[in-house]
């Protein structure tokens, strides 16, 4: 029996064309959300005073809460799912090679940790790159888990330990924002002109994010998806959709029923009066904290359902090709930030909600998907793949096709 499977039968090593399908989609939705919040300063940075003054400004509270609702913290959890699915087939294909899994996949994760730092602290503050390291390197200490720990500890990483994290960082008088600048800071280096006040404040925020509520918030849920994508790639249901149609049918409508009624919990939680039992607060936040994970497989199982429809699937295959390239897209959507919204490009941040960032969001993300279609029918691989893969490898790998097929 293969080893990383110790609960079920090996996993097929393959290019699998569903799984690319997922991380593409990833890919835009975290774009979207990125766009809608983060890289416009909506319901973060943008002083109250001037909320009113955006473009339809009465739509985007509408419209940041349906993003907020049904994307954010989704994107984030299946992005860091398909990070454990990767981590499971990468192993499977180390064991059929004979090579050491763990000293190359230590590689891997240093590698990337270096990445992450240069990426977070020049260009975008709110990279995960940083926290995928560490979560690899523990992964390391939790793959041979059998199939029936894996799920209790899923929970307990994204649902339970934060809650405890949290209540504990408020029993020791702690502050979660201690460290981080002043919005309005933030606000006013990143519509600045200024190429050196932005890079500072990015540095100053890139650096409050090893803050340990940070860490509690982000970094133990994190783990727990790569965890759930370990499990899920044992199973098979991702690498063979067609074979496991029941178990991904209820593994849909599980995940969208519950999903959306867990994810209910948000839109209650800041209608309660401050005086409510402290239960009730409890009650809800460990509601709000199971939503992403739980909405985010419904999604996994609707789009691998959709996968086994020729239909459908000659329509999501066109999201492959920015599957396949993860690393490049998701540093180049770092750089939308620099030269569409910051001030020292068009200059964006602050002047906009989410009606216009999502549509923008929604163009930059199809420019990706065509940029990849583009570039693997005359590459073996993204440019930023290309030199991971070296890298890791100590060879140069082939970088031009022979002929312009299709990937």
């Amino acid at each position: 029996m293969n080893a990383i499977t110790p609960s079920s039968g090996p996993v097929p090593t393959g290019r699998n064309q569903t799984i690319d399908i997922l991380r593409g989609m990833a890919l835009v939705l975290i774009l979207i959300v990125h766009c809608s919040f983060d890289f416009t300063g909506w319901d973060w940075t943008i002083p109250e005073e001037h909320v009113p003054e955006l473009p339809m400004a009465a739509l985007n509270p509408t419209v940041g809460g349906l993003v907020d609702f049904f994307l954010r913290d989704k994107a984030r959890a299946l992005f860091a799912l398909m990070f454990g699915v990767s981590f499971a087939l990468q192993l499977a294909r180390s064991e059929q090679s004979g090579r050491s899994f763990e000293r190359m996949f230590i590689k891997r994760m240093v590698l990337l940790a270096m990445i992450g730092l240069v990426h977070g602290h020049l260009i975008y503050y709110f990279e995960i790159l940083r926290l995928y390291a560490m979560a690899g390197l523990l992964m390391l200490l939790l793959w041979r888990l059998p199939n029936k720990a894996l799920l209790p500890l899923v929970g307990f990483l994204t649902v339970l330990a934060p809650i405890v994290g949290y209540g504990l960082l408020q029993a020791l008088g702690l502050d979660f924002m201690a460290g981080r600048p002043p919005q309005s800071e933030i606000f006013v280096a990143f519509t600045s002109d200024s190429p050196r006040q932005i890079l500072s404040i990015n540095h100053r925020l890139a650096t409050s994010t090893y803050l340990p509520g940070f860490l509690i918030g982000f970094g133990m849920p994190i783990l727990g998806n790569f965890l759930l994508g370990l499990w899920l790639a044992r199973k098979g249901w991702l690498q063979d959709p067609m074979v496991h149609r029941k178990a991904l049918k209820r593994l849909m409508v599980v995940g969208l029923v519950f999903g959306l009624l867990l994810q209910s919990s948000s839109l209650i939680m800041p209608q309660l009066d401050p005086a409510s039992p402290v239960w009730l607060f409890l009650l809800l936040g460990i509601a709000f904290l199971a939503a992403a994970p739980m909405l985010m497989l419904g999604y996994v199982g609707t789009i691998t359902m959709l996968c086994t429809h020729p239909l459908w699937m000659r329509v999501l295959r066109w999201l492959a090709p920015a599957g396949r390239m993860t690393l490049t897209h998701y540093i180049m959507q770092s750089m939308f930030a620099w030269v569409i919204f910051y001030g020292v490009g068009l200059g964006l941040y602050g002047r906009i909600g989410p009606v216009l960032a999502v549509p923008i969001g929604l163009l930059l993300a199809t420019f990706q998907v065509l940029l990849s279609i583009w570039w693997l029918k005359r590459y073996r691989s993204g440019p930023l793949e290309w030199l991971w893969r070296w890298a890791i490898e100590g060879l140069r790998p082939q970088w031009r096709r022979e002929s312009h097929s299709a990937p």
